[in-house]
């Protein structure tokens, strides 16, 4: 997740708003698949 945000910055700063909102959200869709995996695991205890 830090990755993406990190992308995000560096595309920010060269002016790829539409790359920067891409990576925003591959790194909030990637905070929800470790959710979804922690309850998985949760589960399986």
């Amino acid at each position: 997740v830090n990755t993406y945000r990190e992308w995000s910055k560096k595309a920010g700063s060269e002016n790829l708003g539409e790359v920067v909102h891409l990576l925003e959200e591959a790194s909030e869709l990637t905070l929800s698949i470790n959710e979804l995996f922690k309850q998985a695991m949760k589960e399986l205890r």
